[in-house]
Protein backbone atom coordinates (compact mmCIF):
# COMPACT_ATOMS: atom_id res chain seq x y z
CA UNK A 1 0.00 0.00 0.00
CA UNK A 2 2.74 2.45 1.02
CA UNK A 3 6.84 2.47 0.80
CA UNK A 4 7.81 0.43 3.99
CA UNK A 5 10.71 3.59 4.43
CA UNK A 6 8.75 6.75 4.81
CA UNK A 7 4.64 5.12 4.63
CA UNK A 8 3.84 8.84 3.79
CA UNK A 9 5.61 9.32 0.69
CA UNK A 10 2.08 9.14 -1.54
CA UNK A 11 1.00 11.86 0.56
CA UNK A 12 4.34 14.16 0.89
CA UNK A 13 4.39 13.62 -3.09
CA UNK A 14 1.15 15.02 -4.09
CA UNK A 15 2.04 18.25 -2.62
CA UNK A 16 4.38 18.55 -6.06
CA UNK A 17 0.91 19.65 -7.12
CA UNK A 18 0.59 23.69 -7.15
CA UNK A 19 -3.04 23.61 -6.18
CA UNK A 20 -2.37 21.65 -3.40
CA UNK A 21 0.80 24.00 -1.94
CA UNK A 22 -1.73 26.40 -1.92
CA UNK A 23 -5.03 24.94 -0.73
CA UNK A 24 -3.80 22.59 1.97
CA UNK A 25 -2.10 22.15 5.12
CA UNK A 26 1.72 21.99 5.13
CA UNK A 27 2.30 18.21 4.44
CA UNK A 28 4.41 17.50 7.96
CA UNK A 29 1.35 19.28 9.62
CA UNK A 30 -1.24 17.24 7.80
CA UNK A 31 0.58 14.16 8.58
CA UNK A 32 0.66 15.03 12.44
CA UNK A 33 -3.13 15.74 11.68
CA UNK A 34 -3.95 12.39 10.53
CA UNK A 35 -1.89 10.45 13.21
CA UNK A 36 -4.05 12.02 15.63
CA UNK A 37 -7.17 11.59 13.55
CA UNK A 38 -6.71 7.96 13.74
CA UNK A 39 -6.39 8.00 17.08
CA UNK A 40 -9.04 8.67 18.30
CA UNK A 41 -11.22 6.47 20.28
CA UNK A 42 -13.98 6.40 18.67
CA UNK A 43 -13.15 7.20 14.87
CA UNK A 44 -14.39 9.96 13.63
CA UNK A 45 -16.87 10.44 10.32
CA UNK A 46 -14.90 11.41 7.31
CA UNK A 47 -17.06 14.93 6.83
CA UNK A 48 -16.13 15.95 10.16
CA UNK A 49 -11.85 16.05 9.86
CA UNK A 50 -11.68 15.85 5.96
CA UNK A 51 -12.55 19.97 5.63
CA UNK A 52 -9.93 20.64 7.66
CA UNK A 53 -7.34 19.78 5.71
CA UNK A 54 -7.64 22.42 3.85
CA UNK A 55 -6.12 26.14 5.01
CA UNK A 56 -8.68 28.35 7.00
CA UNK A 57 -11.06 30.34 4.81
CA UNK A 58 -10.36 27.87 1.43
CA UNK A 59 -13.08 25.75 0.07
CA UNK A 60 -12.59 21.87 0.61
CA UNK A 61 -12.56 21.31 -2.99
CA UNK A 62 -10.18 20.75 -6.27
CA UNK A 63 -10.53 22.87 -9.71
CA UNK A 64 -9.00 19.13 -11.09
CA UNK A 65 -11.05 16.00 -10.24
CA UNK A 66 -8.60 13.87 -11.18
CA UNK A 67 -6.11 15.71 -8.21
CA UNK A 68 -9.04 15.35 -6.41
CA UNK A 69 -9.00 11.60 -6.18
CA UNK A 70 -5.19 11.42 -6.33
CA UNK A 71 -5.19 13.77 -2.72
CA UNK A 72 -8.28 11.44 -1.02
CA UNK A 73 -6.78 8.46 -2.37
CA UNK A 74 -2.97 8.94 -0.76
CA UNK A 75 -5.05 10.88 2.51
CA UNK A 76 -6.75 7.92 3.13
CA UNK A 77 -3.92 5.12 2.83
CA UNK A 78 -2.08 7.66 5.15
CA UNK A 79 -4.60 7.20 7.36
CA UNK A 80 -5.10 3.83 7.14
CA UNK A 81 -1.11 3.36 7.69
CA UNK A 82 -1.58 5.08 11.27
CA UNK A 83 -4.87 2.48 11.92
CA UNK A 84 -2.18 -0.70 11.27
CA UNK A 85 0.38 0.84 13.07
CA UNK A 86 -1.84 1.14 16.25
CA UNK A 87 -3.80 -1.96 15.82
CA UNK A 88 -0.50 -4.22 15.31
CA UNK A 89 1.60 -1.97 17.96
CA UNK A 90 4.17 -1.18 15.33
CA UNK A 91 6.08 2.50 15.52
CA UNK A 92 4.58 5.34 13.66
CA UNK A 93 7.42 5.38 10.41
CA UNK A 94 7.42 9.25 11.06
CA UNK A 95 9.27 11.33 8.75
CA UNK A 96 11.77 12.43 11.30
CA UNK A 97 14.64 13.10 8.83
CA UNK A 98 14.63 16.80 9.13
CA UNK A 99 13.04 17.67 12.24
CA UNK A 100 16.61 18.90 14.03
CA UNK A 101 18.19 21.39 12.62
CA UNK A 102 21.99 21.88 13.53
CA UNK A 103 21.46 23.05 17.20
CA UNK A 104 19.51 20.32 17.99
CA UNK A 105 16.60 22.67 18.09
CA UNK A 106 12.90 21.68 16.07
CA UNK A 107 12.78 22.84 12.47
CA UNK A 108 9.83 24.45 10.92
CA UNK A 109 8.63 20.95 9.84
CA UNK A 110 8.48 19.13 13.86
CA UNK A 111 6.78 22.52 14.75
CA UNK A 112 4.28 21.54 11.77
CA UNK A 113 3.35 18.02 12.85
CA UNK A 114 2.96 18.71 16.23
CA UNK A 115 0.91 21.80 15.56
CA UNK A 116 -1.34 19.17 13.28
CA UNK A 117 -1.33 16.89 15.81
CA UNK A 118 -2.57 19.21 18.18
CA UNK A 119 -4.70 20.55 16.08
CA UNK A 120 -6.78 17.19 15.53
CA UNK A 121 -7.06 16.91 18.67
CA UNK A 122 -9.67 19.44 19.22
CA UNK A 123 -11.78 17.34 17.21
CA UNK A 124 -11.30 13.82 19.41
CA UNK A 125 -10.62 15.36 22.88
CA UNK A 126 -14.53 14.58 23.55
CA UNK A 127 -13.77 11.22 22.84
CA UNK A 128 -11.33 11.23 25.54
CA UNK A 129 -12.89 12.82 28.26
CA UNK A 130 -15.98 10.39 27.76
CA UNK A 131 -13.47 7.25 28.92
CA UNK A 132 -13.57 9.27 32.39
CA UNK A 133 -10.04 8.60 32.83
CA UNK A 134 -8.71 8.76 36.20
CA UNK A 135 -5.80 11.33 36.86
CA UNK A 136 -3.68 8.21 38.24
CA UNK A 137 -4.31 5.69 35.26
CA UNK A 138 -1.42 4.79 33.17
CA UNK A 139 -3.76 6.26 29.96
CA UNK A 140 -4.73 9.80 31.74
CA UNK A 141 -0.89 10.09 31.93
CA UNK A 142 0.19 8.97 28.78
CA UNK A 143 -1.87 11.26 27.11
CA UNK A 144 -0.94 14.34 29.04
CA UNK A 145 3.08 13.36 28.33
CA UNK A 146 2.32 13.18 24.78
CA UNK A 147 0.50 16.71 24.73
CA UNK A 148 3.20 18.53 26.82
CA UNK A 149 5.62 16.84 24.47
CA UNK A 150 4.07 18.27 21.21
CA UNK A 151 3.11 21.42 22.67
CA UNK A 152 6.94 21.67 23.79
CA UNK A 153 7.99 20.69 19.80
CA UNK A 154 5.21 23.48 18.53
CA UNK A 155 6.44 26.37 20.35
CA UNK A 156 9.78 25.56 21.36
CA UNK A 157 10.16 29.28 21.94
CA UNK A 158 7.53 30.26 23.88
CA UNK A 159 7.71 33.28 25.93
CA UNK A 160 5.27 32.66 28.11
CA UNK A 161 7.06 32.39 31.37
CA UNK A 162 4.53 29.31 32.86
CA UNK A 163 4.88 27.18 29.49
CA UNK A 164 9.14 27.74 29.25
CA UNK A 165 9.31 26.92 32.87
CA UNK A 166 7.11 23.67 32.31
CA UNK A 167 8.84 22.90 28.88
CA UNK A 168 12.16 23.67 30.61
CA UNK A 169 11.57 20.37 33.03
CA UNK A 170 10.57 18.05 30.15
CA UNK A 171 13.30 16.37 27.83
CA UNK A 172 15.17 17.91 24.94
CA UNK A 173 14.31 18.41 21.72
CA UNK A 174 16.46 15.40 20.51
CA UNK A 175 14.86 12.60 23.02
CA UNK A 176 11.26 13.96 22.03
CA UNK A 177 12.08 13.27 18.56
CA UNK A 178 13.53 9.69 19.84
CA UNK A 179 10.43 8.52 21.59
CA UNK A 180 7.56 10.47 19.74
CA UNK A 181 6.81 7.83 17.79
CA UNK A 182 6.91 4.93 20.67
CA UNK A 183 4.60 7.55 22.46
CA UNK A 184 2.20 8.01 19.50
CA UNK A 185 1.82 4.46 18.70
CA UNK A 186 1.37 3.19 22.15
CA UNK A 187 -1.82 5.93 22.79
CA UNK A 188 -3.04 4.99 19.56
CA UNK A 189 -2.87 1.59 20.50
CA UNK A 190 -4.60 2.29 23.63
CA UNK A 191 -7.47 4.08 21.79
CA UNK A 192 -8.36 1.62 18.73
CA UNK A 193 -7.95 -1.21 21.63
CA UNK A 194 -10.72 0.62 23.60
CA UNK A 195 -12.70 1.19 20.64
CA UNK A 196 -12.49 -2.61 19.25
CA UNK A 197 -13.59 -3.95 22.90
CA UNK A 198 -16.88 -1.77 22.12
CA UNK A 199 -17.51 -3.07 19.23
Amino acid sequence: MTNSTNPFEPLMEIYQHEEVKKTIRPAHELVGFLCCIAASPKPLALDEWFPNLWKDGIDPSFADETLAVDFATAVLASYECCLFSYREFSHLLLPTNDWLDTDANPTEQASLFAAGYLSAFTLTESHWQNLNLTPDSNTEKLLQTTMLLLSKMASPNTIEPEMKALFDELPDMPDIVDILAQLLTTLGNVSVSIDDDDE
